[in-house]
């Protein structure tokens, strides 16, 4: 469901998606989880849907 089916707008849907982003539970994960600074996550959701789906 969009934007125009929940009658809201962009603005609300992008603060209720920094809201989530910015919660005490995703911060308690981030914490757990320690990457390398040069860790390209494109390149490793990439490979992920290749093992995943295929080429």
């Amino acid at each position: 469901m969009g934007a125009k089916n929940k009658n809201t707008n962009l603005s609300k849907l992008t603060e209720s998606y920094n809201a989530k982003e910015n919660s005490p539970l995703v911060k308690s994960l981030s914490a757990i989880v320690k990457l390398p600074k040069n860790f390209d996550e494109k390149k490793e959701y990439r490979k992920h849907l290749v093992s995943k789906y295929g080429k």
